[in-house]
């Protein structure tokens, strides 16, 4: 099982933002894939195939394959999780991958965790370009695992969308407990002088 945030999680006995969360067994998991651009499906050959074989034997059963940018398809994502994602939609498990800058996997997971109170997991993966495969790789290492508290099931040894598919099979009592945060208290600055006001006050 892949790497889970900033730490593994697994206390069942915590309160989480929203009520307490537990963990749920939806029948046979149905897998959902969202990538960021068409020109990604080549790199998900060998992914779709395990997911084809695993469906094809009663393991799972496909919920659909998404394509649309963080960046430019914002709203199409957010209401792509809104009306998949179980229990309104069917989906109970996300495959998230994007290249480079990958922005998408990390944004799918905090809407799910802290604007739906959602415990459907997020598995992560890693395109690469061929211009820059080595700085491509990196890039979109650290675009999920330096955001704080993230909920991504994703190993950073090894993060391809084909492992994120074998990864996504396992069995639901073997996956990481999903634990949301509170969410940031948001503020508002109405002048320049309360902003000032404020780093002043936090300098003490």
């Amino acid at each position: 099982m892949g790497y889970l945030g900033s730490e593994q999680q697994t206390d069942k006995q915590h309160n989480h933002y929203k009520g307490e969360i537990t963990m749920k067994s939806f029948g046979v998991p149905i897998i959902g894939v969202m990538i960021d651009s068409i020109t990604e499906l080549p790199q998900c050959r060998e992914g779709l195939a395990i997911l084809d074989a695993a469906e094809k034997q009663g393991n799972i059963k496909f919920g659909g394959l998404f394509v649309n940018s963080i960046h430019r398809n914002t709203m199409t994502v957010i209401n792509n999780l809104i009306m998949h994602t179980a229990p309104k939609g069917a989906i109970t498990r996300w495959i998230v991958a994007a290249g480079k800058a990958n922005h998408l996997t990390g944004t799918c997971d905090a809407y799910l965790r802290y604007a739906m109170g959602s415990q459907v997991p997020v598995f992560g993966a890693v395109f690469t370009n061929e211009e820059d495969p080595d700085e491509s790789l990196l890039a979109g290492i650290l675009s999920i695992i330096q955001v704080p508290g993230h909920q991504v099931i994703f190993d950073p040894d090894n993060p391809t969308f084909e492992h994120a598919c074998r990864e996504a099979l396992v069995a639901t009592e073997l996956l990481p407990f999903i634990k949301a945060r509170p969410p940031k208290e948001a503020i508002e600055f109405e002048t320049i002088g309360e902003a000032k006001k404020f780093i002043i006050n936090s300098m003490h």
